[in-house]
């Protein structure tokens, strides 16, 4: 049986497209993981009619970040293998073309997704999947994020 996980990361919109948060394998992949639900809302700023672009995407490197203590659902449960980073200062390295979401979210709502079939990280080094705020330029908010998965 699969033990379940959540991590949460926080990152303002910059002039630049930037992660907010990145599961994965890290240096010493172990186990599969797959991820079943994110989440993201508006959680500083003016909220005004916007719609600001989020995408999910795979990568092969972590890049510079604050480190995130994932959470068991289970508090039996192990320490999670996989591994959670936030508020990046340098950019994990995304492997071209894997989106596996691309969307708007309006600033006055929150997103929600729920997998059918969940995104699998594969158990090699460093591998996983960020979740990046994309710049139009014009907002600096704040975005909150949770991303479950199952190890």
């Amino acid at each position: 049986m699969s033990d379940a996980y959540v991590a949460t990361g926080a990152q303002n919109v910059t002039t630049t497209d930037i992660t907010a948060l990145v599961i994965d394998q890290g240096s010493s992949p172990t186990k599969r993981g797959r991820i079943y639900y994110l989440s993201a809302a508006f959680a500083g700023g003016t909220p005004i009619d916007h719609v600001q672009g989020i995408a999910v995407q795979r990568t092969t490197a972590t890049g510079t970040a604050t480190p995130v203590t994932p959470v068991p659902l289970d508090g039996a449960a192990a320490a999670a293998l996989l591994e959670a980073n936030e508020n990046h200062t340098a950019e994990p390295t995304y492997t071209a073309a894997t989106e596996l979401l691309d969307l708007g979210v309006h600033l006055r709502s929150v997103f929600q997704y729920f997998a059918k079939s969940p995104w699998v990280i594969p158990s090699t080094a460093n591998a996983g999947i960020g979740i990046f705020l994309q710049s139009d330029g014009s907002r600096t908010d704040l975005w909150n994020f949770a991303a479950e998965w199952e190890e």
